[in-house]
């Protein structure tokens, strides 16, 4: 047995023929754009004051970015066409996705959605949603009884 076969508890015939299948059935598509009903890759954080949404939205023109904010809720829809008539036998190597991607991110925190922002800047679409109320404690007087 290889030192692979031993590493992986796999004999080396196998995984040389797993490797050679990845090898003829070439790489795949990162995962997110080669699903059935891809969605964009997003990272959500927050801070004191607001709720940050980011989305990796490459090559896609901002008048083909479609986005609706609720107070609980976040929904981008957008569409990347490729330019260009080339027929599918002519391509070496076809990995970037074109058409409608879409998807719904629940909200973390109560926020004000009339108040959101978006900016997008090298394919990275940021959406900010600014939280409802003040943050932090608040100081409650108390009255006399």
């Amino acid at each position: 047995m290889s030192i692979l076969g031993r590493y992986f508890g796999l004999p080396y015939g196998v995984l040389q023929r797993q490797f050679e299948e990845l090898l003829d059935e070439g790489l795949p598509l990162a995962r997110w754009a080669s699903l059935e009903t891809a969605v964009p890759p997003a990272n959500i954080y927050e801070t004191a004051e607001e709720v940050v949404m980011e989305f990796e939205v490459p090559g896609v023109p901002r008048e083909n970015i479609d986005l609706t904010t609720t107070d609980t809720s976040v929904t981008l829809k957008v569409t990347r066409r490729l330019e260009g008539d080339i027929p599918p036998e002519k391509y070496h190597v076809r990995e970037r996705w074109r058409g409608e991607l879409g998807r719904t991110l629940s909200v973390p925190s109560k926020v004000d959605s009339g108040a959101a922002k978006a900016e997008f800047a090298n394919g990275v679409l940021t959406v900010r949603l600014p939280k409802k109320g003040r943050p932090g404690a608040k100081r409650i007087e108390v009255q006399a009884g």
